[in-house]
């Protein structure tokens, strides 16, 4: 059997020519079984160790899969466990006692960076008052010092 694909456009007329030739002519090509065709041919024994063969191979991989389905179910299961443990546990007395020194502690350490803070802001406000007091000072010295030269200078 043969199929050819041929096109009615003119613009693949030479194409589907070619191949319309072609198909004739493969139409008249006859094939014959001769006994060198069949010693390429396996034998049967041959045939069967290939069968079983992939049975084997075939057989191994079911196993490999369900040794990784079992594995994949315990890891699962352990998940659960610890998971459990982490989110559905109620904590005893002596964790709570632990978990409300903590937040007792943290809320101890807010309280004094913010006083730290509150007195950090205060140092800078003074520093900067200071700076500006520091700087009018400086002013009124240089312009008693311009004028102190001035009279000096009247003098001599």
């Amino acid at each position: 059997m043969m199929i050819a694909n041929v096109s009615p456009s003119s613009m693949c007329y030479e194409d589907t020519h070619n191949t319309l030739k072609y198909a004739n002519r493969a139409k008249n090509i006859k094939t014959t079984v001769t006994s060198r065709n069949l010693t390429c041919m396996p034998n049967p024994g041959q045939v069967v160790r290939n069968v079983l063969n992939v049975n084997f191979h075939i057989t191994k991989y079911t196993e490999i899969i369900e040794g990784l389905k079992q594995e994949n179910l315990e890891l699962k299961s352990k998940i659960r466990e610890v998971s459990g443990k982490m989110v559905g546990e109620r904590l005893d007395d002596d964790d709570s006692t632990l978990v409300d020194q903590m937040k007792a502690e943290i809320m101890a350490n807010y309280h004094e960076r913010m006083q730290v803070t509150q007195t950090l802001m205060g140092c800078e406000e003074r520093y900067n008052e200071l700076t500006e007091q520091f700087k009018q000072k400086k002013r009124i010295l240089k312009r008693y010092d311009s004028s102190l030269c001035l009279c000096c200078i009247e003098l001599i």
